[in-house]
């Protein structure tokens, strides 16, 4: 126990290192970026990106709890909820500790809380894995001090990509997998088959590598000497008794797999990813072992100098071992060795699976993979099948250090560099970031005037269009997953990586003047078609690729068409309602100095408040 508090120590104090200054701001922000430039603002106003969407999944999951929907029926609504309402799993177990503390704790300190309690929880499986392989309570405790800092998962946990959660899954897949190959252990199979379980609804991308993985985590046991050399190997019948939990619990993984990417296939993933597209998000190779900002996603793949010593000494520790070993023990000592060879040649297969087409021989590798491989192809950043490589990793240090003991550090130099390595590798690790984070500010009130709106006169189930709109997948829209969070208000918007394949042709392209300020009257009838009775403008979401106008034109445009009453004018955001009948009556129109004029029955306009609104001034995004 003792061992296993200073592992889940060391893993609180990486957190807290690597996330500053999270830990000063606990209950106000969240982190956004991995790295800011020296000198660069470290604390940002709200900013749009894959932390709000989760967040907002997050929330999902809590409002499901509490009785509301089950399914995300807020984004890409298009007149019915009917074709959104399929199974979610929710990202448990990491949404339920979200859910548990947020009445408690508020929202940022509930998402930092589901953070926090992913990096122990790894930490904690790591540890039990490496004690399990190396029977060593010290090599344990050095294994989890080693891999506390990994770089791959702090960069997706800090991005708030899904993956930096569940990567905290996978050592308890190993582990479990463990228990039953070796001894045959039900309770085993339960663990591994309810890590196999939570890893897909927490993450498909962790959940596809880690079935794959599953076969080579458990041939790895396999080959591993039993901890009792002289007992004789579990009977196949028992084998397979033990083994119904996990059986059990993955044919159920698959089938609720098989339910959730239903969607997929009428959305834009479901002819897979082109190798070109891959080619955007695959890290170069020299990323492995330099902390300079490469082009691109190199930096992710980032394994360091000290990380590589270590593995070499630990190995050349366990070959001394094999081949000095009495002869009585040779055996055991060359089943290890074997079973080191396959996790090294497993890491390093997924070393070159992770860059992509940008690996040896024009990715050749990657390449085989997605024609080999079932679903492969769907795999858009190949950096993904790190979430293995600290399990895998893992599972090499601990048999490479076997038997470590503190005595044995007195005789063996070699144990202790390894031991020295060790601790250094955080050390080099972390300084790698310089994060930044995000205040998680207030939802944007114009979406709760919408929202009033609606209940005034009478409208159950309110739809609103958000401008600017997008294509469907650009992080800029998660500013208004804030929104809906807020006033639980349906919007034909949405943010996804595989948002649905008709949005573009159906939605997308035909309202894309609305960026422009330019509403005319088709534009209406497939708005109304699509029971949308709100306009949404967001100030903060209006980057030069939107308009090539400023985005104050766009709301003087807006304000002055007859088809639209303005509700709510704040510091970043308005609220319009759609009229029934356009009409040319008394509507704001453009003054000459570009703003709009009040109407003449007195309607605020842009620079106004709208009746009974009250906004503080909201935080543009930084950086």
């Amino acid at each position: 126990m003792r061992h296993a508090i200073l592992a889940l120590l060391a893993g609180l104090i990486a957190w807290a290192a690597i996330t500053w200054p999270l830990p000063a701001r606990f209950s106000s922000s969240v982190t956004v970026a991995d790295y800011v430039q020296p000198g660069a603002p470290r604390v940002l106003g709200t900013m749009p990106g894959d932390h709000l969407q989760l967040l907002y999944h997050f929330w999902l999951a809590g409002e499901a709890l509490a009785g509301g929907p089950r399914s995300n029926i807020f984004e890409f609504n298009a007149g019915s909820d009917a074709p959104l309402r399929r199974f979610d799993p929710h990202y448990i177990p990491f949404s339920l500790v979200f859910a548990a503390a947020e009445p408690i704790l508020g929202r940022a300190a509930a998402w930092n809380a589901a953070g926090l309690f992913s990096v122990l929880l790894g930490v904690a499986g790591l540890f039990l894995l490496a004690l399990r392989l190396s029977r060593s309570r010290l090599a344990a405790l050095l294994v989890a001090i080693a891999l506390c800092a990994f770089p791959y998962r702090w960069s997706t946990l800090i991005a708030g990509s899904p993956t930096g959660f569940a990567i905290a899954l996978v050592p308890w897949l190993a582990y479990g997998i463990d228990r039953l190959a070796r001894d045959a252990s039900a309770a085993g199979s339960a663990i591994a088959g309810l890590a196999l379980l939570l890893s897909f609804c927490s993450d498909l991308h962790t959940f596809y590598f880690a079935a794959l993985a599953a076969p080579l985590f458990a041939a790895t046991s396999a080959v591993l000497p039993r901890h009792n050399p002289d007992a004789a190997p579990p009977p196949l019948r028992r084998l397979a008794g033990a083994a119904i939990p996990l059986a059990a619990l993955a044919l159920l993984a698959a089938i609720l797999s098989k339910a959730a990417s239903s969607g997929l296939a009428s959305s834009t993933m479901a002819a897979g990813r082109a190798i070109g597209e891959t080619l955007l998000f695959s890290p170069a190779l020299p990323g492995l072992f330099t902390t300079r900002r490469l082009a691109g996603a190199t930096n992710s793949i980032y394994i360091g100098t000290v990380a590589a010593a270590f593995l070499a000494l630990a190995l050349m520790r366990l070959a001394a071992s094999a081949t000095h070993s009495p002869a009585s023990d040779r055996r055991p000592a060359m089943r290890a060795l074997a079973a080191a060879a396959l996790l090294l040649a497993a890491a390093l297969a997924i070393i070159l699976l992770s860059a992509g087409a940008y690996g040896p021989r024009n990715g050749l590798l990657f390449r085989l993979a997605r024609a080999a491989i079932p679903k492969y192809t769907m795999i858009r950043q190949p950096a993904k099948i790190f979430c293995l490589l600290p399990t895998v990793l893992a599972m090499l240090s601990a048999t490479a250090l076997a038997g470590l003991s503190p005595r044995g550090l007195r005789r063996r130099p070699l144990d202790l560099i390894c031991c020295a390595l060790a601790i250094a590798i955080p050390l080099q690790q972390s300084s790698r970031f310089h994060a930044a984070v995000s205040l998680l500010g207030a939802p944007p009130p114009a979406y709760r005037a919408v929202a009033a709106d609606a209940a005034a006169s009478g409208v159950a189930a309110p739809r609103a269009a958000v401008v600017p709109i997008w294509p469907g997948d650009s992080h800029f829209a998660s500013l208004y997953e804030l929104g809906i969070m807020d006033s639980r208000l349906r919007l034909l918007n949405g943010y996804s990586p595989s948002p649905p394949a008709d949005y573009f042709d159906k939605v997308f392209k035909p309202l894309e003047s609305l960026n422009q300020g330019a509403l005319d009257p088709s534009q209406r009838r497939l708005l109304k078609d699509m029971d949308v009775q709100y306009l949404i403008f967001h100030e903060d979401a209006f980057p030069d690729k939107v308009s090539p106008f400023p985005a104050g034109v766009t709301l003087c445009d807006l304000a002055a068409n007859p088809a639209l009453e303005l509700l709510f004018q704040g510091a970043r955001t308005a609220a319009f309602r759609l009229r029934a009948a356009p009409s040319s009556d008394g509507q704001a129109a453009p003054s000459s100095d570009g703003q709009a004029a009040p109407s003449s029955d007195g309607q605020a306009t842009p620079g106004q408040r709208g009746p009974g609104a009250a906004e503080a001034p909201a935080t543009a995004p930084q950086g």
